[in-house]
């Protein structure tokens, strides 16, 4: 399972919405730049975007980022972590989000929620067909 969540090249061939991929420095510590798919355009088109965040990297167990949000959305900050546990010969995958001091949090939410429900069943489909 790591190795899928982990190859950010080819995420955007079995994720269709939120994470979308990952370059930069992809170790503890680096800066990087996180793809991802946040609502539509006018056209009804996937909205891409980019955002930097300061890596948080635990080779083999867990990445994510606790970086602040822009102030235009609110402020605050964001504390997202994709970890992943062995249970027994299986994979236990988590993902989190928690979004702190941020007048929107709940919006957010109630928007990102169906996404990530959408990028674990998707990640899933990718580690059983891989």
């Amino acid at each position: 399972m790591w190795a899928t969540l982990t190859d950010f090249e080819a995420m955007a061939d079995w994720s269709t919405g939120t994470l979308q991929g990952m370059t930069g420095d992809i170790q503890d510590g680096g800066g990087v730049t996180i793809t991802f798919i946040f609502g539509t355009d006018e056209n009804g088109e996937p909205n891409s975007n980019e955002i930097r965040h300061t890596l948080i990297y635990d080779e083999g167990r867990a990445f994510g980022w606790s970086d602040p949000f822009p102030e235009d959305v609110g402020g605050g900050r964001d504390n997202h972590v994709y970890r992943v546990e062995a249970c027994g010969d299986q994979a236990l995958f988590v993902q989190s989000d928690e979004i702190i001091d941020n007048p929107y949090a709940a919006t957010f939410v109630t928007q990102l929620l169906p996404m990530y429900q959408m990028f674990n069943t998707e990640l899933k489909a990718a580690v059983e067909n891989h």
